[in-house]
């Protein structure tokens, strides 16, 4: 579908794609969407609801994906999120009480979670999701990080030996790790502006000081292995 432009994606093309991948939602122009093609998606993939217009939005299919995948709260409009809202959630499935707690920085809404717990109880969920956000941040950004680390292994390797390889096979080994770097910085800084279901885009939504510090980190990487490759060229 995205190969496909715009003008050339017919209704029952569309209809055909997004029942074979309810992933080509994304590529689906709006006056095309209907609201059976969208529940069904939202069904089948909790994550598309992101894609969903306004108008087809429901209060059901808000708590469907919400159920399904909690990070998608900060996806869902306010006027879903209601005390039944919340308690729907919590009471299908209440070992999601600590990660939505986690996700969701609105006072209101955190109000309404508190009016369904304890105080004692809520307290100590509260410290434990501040925890658990670490923990979130870096698992999301073990991905990045492992990539970036292969990517500056092999420029930097490709630096180290060029005297022993020849400098053209030195240039083909490093380009290829440049190229991954380029595509790892590219990624994150889409996902981020995107605040999207990518690894970036999760860890923006746990909040500000989580992705200055995984920002930090990518950068101090990036900067290491610019370091590392100048120290064997020279």
């Amino acid at each position: 579908m995205a190969s496909i432009p715009q003008e050339n994606r017919t209704k029952a093309l569309c209809e055909a794609a997004v029942e074979e991948s309810p992933h080509a939602l994304l590529y689906v122009p709006d006056h095309l969407k209907t609201a059976d093609m969208c529940t069904d998606a939202v069904k089948r993939f909790s994550e598309v609801i992101m894609y969903v217009p306004e108008r087809f939005l429901t209060f059901d299919m808000a708590l469907s994906a919400v159920q399904r995948n909690y990070h998608l709260v900060g996806h869902i409009d306010d006027k879903f999120k209601t005390q039944e809202f919340f308690e729907k959630t919590l009471f299908t499935n209440p070992l999601l009480l600590n990660p939505l707690l986690s996700s969701i920085d609105n006072t209101d809404h955190i109000k309404i979670i508190k009016n369904l717990v304890s105080d004692k109880v809520f307290e100590q969920l509260k410290e434990n999701g501040e925890k658990n956000k670490w923990k979130d941040a870096f698992i999301l950004y073990a991905g990045p990080m492992a990539n970036l680390a292969y990517s500056g292994c092999k420029i930097v390797a490709a630096a180290a030996l060029k005297d022993y390889i020849g400098l053209p096979l030195s240039l083909v080994f490093g380009a290829g790790g440049a190229l991954g770097i380029d595509h790892e910085i590219r990624y994150a800084y889409s996902s981020m502006m995107n605040n999207d279901t990518g690894d970036f885009g999760r860890i923006r939504q746990l909040g500000p000081k989580f992705l200055m510090a995984a920002t930090a980190a990518f950068a101090t990487q990036c900067a290491m292995t610019a370091l590392g490759t100048l120290y064997f060229m020279s």
